[in-house]
């Protein structure tokens, strides 16, 4: 059931230049879900995650949400909008990550774990590793954030705390690093879409 809004702010909504604001809050979720598929996240559709956005702007979102438009806050329409991508895949990843951590942490606390699956993990994890060393052989800045990775350190400042790099240069290492890696992500992850 569609949640009655305020008729100035639904008249907004109506009134936006959707010619505008459409595609550039899709580059902005086709860059957001791009980002957490790389950290092997749960898979987002931009355009889905866009549809929903502004549903929920509109009142009629899934299980009849609603976002209200605070313009105090934000003023723009698409930094509103952006808010919500954020919010959603956020739900997504906390929903996606519970599942596999939850049933790990079963397995490693289990009386008995079985080794087999905890060989054949380690195994599968050590051979992408060493396929992705292949690919960016040579630039020490891509094998050095590739080695934070390979050891649990994923965030930008903490990357550069480890490394002795700033954050700015990490961070573009890491752009370099997804456009380096795309070709083979795609190859070994043909249904993520990469």
């Amino acid at each position: 059931m569609e949640k009655t809004i305020n008729p100035e702010v639904r008249q907004e909504l109506d009134e936006a230049d959707w010619d505008d604001i459409f595609p550039r809050l899709l580059r902005y979720a086709q860059s957001r879900s791009y980002k957490i598929r790389w950290i092997g996240s749960a898979a987002a559709d931009p355009e889905e995650l866009v549809g929903e956005a502004i549903a929920l702007a509109y009142g009629v979102g899934k299980n009849d949400g609603y976002r209200e438009w605070n313009k105090e806050k934000f003023p723009n329409l698409l930094d509103f909008l952006q808010t919500i991508i954020n919010s959603l895949i956020s739900h997504l990843n906390e929903h996606h990550n519970k599942f596999p951590s939850d049933e790990i942490d079963d397995e490693l606390s289990s009386d008995n774990p079985d080794p087999e699956k905890l060989v054949l993990q380690k195994d599968l994890q050590e051979k992408l590793y060493n396929r992705i060393y292949q690919e960016v052989e040579g630039d020490d800045e891509m094998e050095t954030v590739i080695l934070c990775y390979e050891e649990g350190i994923t965030t930008p400042r903490d990357i550069a705390a480890q490394t002795g790099f700033d954050v700015a240069q990490v961070n573009n290492t890491l752009k370099r690093l997804r456009r380096k890696l795309r070709p083979l992500l795609s190859q070994l992850f043909p249904e993520k879409g990469h």
